[in-house]
């Protein structure tokens, strides 16, 4: 019987371990393979395929035992069979009752659940309803415009457990309600967390720790620095949009020179976001010639009110020349919550992707910012941005809105409501009065760059983040208050800017004398990036001084908040300052009366509302004119030549007291 020899073959070890990392690489990738089910054509008896996905009809056979459908409902198919629409979307399901698609889960895990809508004709944009699923509603009051060019794509990321999960399509009243196209398919392993840090208007709340079990709405999925990427190029059939359209202010920001070669995922899973997320970033617009290179990128979103909301940032070294730079920034979410980026804190190669995950809390303002902003401490003095997804988690309130959230009581509360209503009002006005004398001003922040704190009060570096207790939102919608000055008007009244119209130039930026198309004289004084004032002082003069008037206080006429501009329009003052008055012999002096009252006027104005306060406040930060309480963060001059608000008792002539250093 011939024995067989066994050969010992020795591998190095070095080549052994070699062999485990590039193992170690692609498991992540090689782990998940994408579902081919479920892609679902509604209301098709054949297939379509559309971008790589091979969608097939409810109507066909091959769907026998994979979903069912319950309640009444019809197919309908669009009779022009227009070329330029795609196959997937001349065909729909109505339900006229509540209805379902239940389909069989064999695995469990975190699904993403595509809803497309397309109205193809004038019937279906007057559908009106609900869709809800794990008992929780992710489209409320739906309905879709007739012939928009491109479907309207509902996405929501769910955990569902092993058996039957149901779709259900709700009409409202004697609507009726319609689908296109379903996708329902397993999502890579980990790809939502469990918990996230909770963050809020306030700042940090602790941590939230049931996102699992929640259903996740996508708002925005934004390929910053980018162009738009559409399904056929992401790993999971995403849709990116650029980020220009939300950033506050574009001259502060600049695309970043795109990667020419794959990121380095290094175990990162590719289905995250796709290269071409990591392969493009905005940076920091660093300017040698702007008076100040300390200042933040902002991006505004509008968000759900009082909702919570899951937000994940991504990032990606690309504009860092080596490691070696040492590049560190900070994020901010809203004004008062900052976190440290560190992009070789767990890798020391460049263009290696990461993301950080939080859950935000938005405020009754339904606006969320982001921004990005340098380090004292960094090496390089700049910082990137690169993705950024918001998905609101559905059926949780915020914080605030749930503490504030009355409960009700039945029958007895309402018809108490209803009889005690108008008792109610006159309370709430007299409390409201009261509280607004009573309210204690802030005292206002530091200017200083720290490489910690978010940069935040009357800076550039928070141009998007309004003081603590206001309600502010990036744009003119929530000010409504007819005063709003097209930009075009502005170039016309100061000559497109002249510099030979140049009155000033302070804090804010500069001053123009202008004259608009009406006749009137006008001060238009506009910011700047770079500049030392920013959203909040921008929104609270236009909300402050447009519901007042006062003897003191020169009169808004307008702003224009137009291509990320914020301009503020002044009647104009022809008649000089206060100090010219004091000072310039030419002019007419003032008598010893009228400096008098001027003096007794700012000291009123100055005056501590309560004996507790502190006296020693910076009052740079507000202005309280007599028995007229204003907001905190009320821009007023920091500089001889700014434009001041306050005017000469009675007169038409400035008054530019050096307020912030009075004490």
């Amino acid at each position: 019987m011939e024995m067989i020899q066994s050969h010992k073959i020795r591998y190095p070890l070095p080549s052994i371990l070699f062999l485990l990392h590039l193992l170690s690489l692609h498991l992540p990738s090689l782990a998940y393979t994408v579902p081919d089910k479920y892609f679902i054509s509604c209301g098709s008896d054949t297939n379509s395929t559309a971008s790589g996905r091979s969608f097939i009809g409810d109507l066909t056979s091959g769907n026998s035992g994979s979903f069912t459908l319950t309640g009444q409902s019809i197919p309908v198919r669009d009779s022009n069979k227009s070329t330029a629409t795609p196959p997937l979307y001349q065909t729909a399901r109505i339900f006229r009752e509540q209805s379902s698609y239940e389909f069989v889960i064999s695995s469990a895990g975190t699904y993403l659940v595509r809803l497309h809508f397309f109205s193809f004709s004038a019937n279906l944009s007057a559908a009106l309803f609900d869709v809800s699923a794990s008992e929780v509603s992710v489209v409320d009051n739906f309905s879709v415009p007739n012939r928009s060019d491109s479907p309207l794509i509902k996405e929501f990321i769910i955990s569902i457990s092993v058996g039957k999960f149901p779709i259900y399509f709700m009409p409202q009243g004697s609507s009726f309600a319609f689908v296109n196209a379903i996708e329902l398919f397993l999502a890579p392993e980990n790809f939502t967390p469990s918990s996230a840090p909770l963050v809020g208007p306030a700042g940090s709340m602790g941590s939230y720790n049931d996102i699992l079990s929640k259903a996740l709405l996508t708002i925005h999925r934004i390929n910053v620095g980018g162009p738009t990427l559409s399904p056929e190029n992401d790993t999971l059939w995403r849709y990116w949009v650029p980020d220009d359209s939300y950033l506050f202010s574009r001259d502060t920001a600049k695309n970043s020179s795109s990667l020419s070669s794959r990121p380095n995922y290094d175990g990162f899973s590719e289905y995250i976001a796709p290269d071409l997320v990591y392969q493009t970033a905005k940076e920091m617009n660093i300017n040698s010639n702007r008076a100040s290179n300390n200042f933040n990128i902002t991006w505004v979103f509008n968000v759900s009110k009082n909702a919570v909301h899951f937000v994940r940032v991504h990032f990606c070294d690309i504009v860092s020349p080596s490691p070696g730079a040492l590049l560190r920034f900070n994020l901010y979410i809203y004004s008062n919550f900052s976190r440290e980026i560190n992009p070789y804190e767990k890798n020391s190669r460049l263009a290696v992707p990461f993301y950080v995950d939080f859950v935000v809390d938005s405020d009754d303002s339904g606006i969320m910012r982001i921004s990005i902003g340098p380090r004292q401490d960094s090496g390089n003095k700049t910082a990137f941005l690169n993705g950024l997804e918001i998905m609101e988690i559905m059926g949780e309130r915020s914080k605030g809105a749930r503490a504030s959230d009355p409960k009700s009581t039945g029958v007895f509360v309402i018809v108490g409501s209803v009889l005690g209503g108008l008792v109610l009002i006159c309370i709430l006005g007299v409390v409201i009065c009261v509280g607004r004398r009573r309210r204690k001003p802030k005292a206002a922040e530091s200017l200083d760059w720290s490489p910690v704190p978010v940069h935040r009060g009357g800076s550039t570096d928070s141009r998007m983040q309004a003081p603590e207790g206001a309600i502010f939102g990036p744009s003119t919608p929530i000010l409504n208050l007819g005063l709003k000055i097209s930009f075009s008007e502005i170039q016309f009244a100061t000559n497109n800017f002249d510099m030979e119209k140049k009155i000033g130039k302070g804090g804010f930026g500069t001053v123009f004398r202008g004259t608009l198309r009406n006749g009137t004289e006008v001060a238009v004084k506009r910011s700047e990036p770079g500049s030392r004032q920013g959203l909040p002082e921008f929104q609270t003069e236009i909300i402050v001084l447009s519901k007042i008037r006062h003897r003191h206080l020169v009169s808004l006429i307008g702003y224009c908040d137009e291509n990320s501009e914020m301009i503020l329009v002044y009647e104009f003052m022809e008649n000089g300052t206060l100090r010219d008055h004091l000072y310039d012999s030419s002019l007419p002096s003032l008598s010893w009366k009228r400096r008098l009252e001027i003096c007794i006027g700012a000291a009123k104005g100055l005056q501590p509302r309560e004996p507790h306060e502190d006296s020693t406040a910076d009052t740079s930060a507000m202005l309280a004119l007599p028995d007229i309480q204003l907001l905190p963060s009320l821009s007023m001059s920091e500089e001889m030549d700014d434009m001041p608000i306050l005017r000469v008792n009675g007169s038409s002539s400035f008054s530019q007291l050096e307020i912030q250093d009075a004490r």
